[in-house]
């Protein structure tokens, strides 16, 4: 059982930092987490979540978020790993519907 399923990938297709959402699900917990923002840092490259996160006043907060900065990384790392799965699993099912125009 992998730690962390991506349940949905929404690729953005815009030509800046955000990749796109994800809504993911730790079995363990029996808890989602919809709308995860998936970016990629314009000077490493390195790829990121931000959790959910609403404006309060003039600035950003998230919903929700470890203490642990170790337990982030490990959540990162997994939550990635699961997008890149889901992506992989759904570009083979396009593939082999016929008749898609992508």
């Amino acid at each position: 059982m992998n730690p962390v399923e991506c349940i949905e990938f929404r690729s953005s297709n815009t030509n800046n930092a955000l990749l796109g959402h994800a809504d993911f699900f730790v079995p363990k917990m029996g808890l989602e987490i919809h709308n995860c923002s998936v970016l990629r840092s314009s000077k490493t490259g390195h790829r990121f979540l931000n959790f959910p996160s609403r404006k309060l006043e003039e600035e950003w907060v998230p919903l929700i978020r470890f203490r642990n900065k170790q337990h982030d990384a490990l959540f990162q790392k997994h939550a990635l790993e699961a997008v890149d799965r889901w992506c992989e699993e759904n570009q083979q099912e396009k593939e082999e519907e016929p008749g898609l125009p992508f």
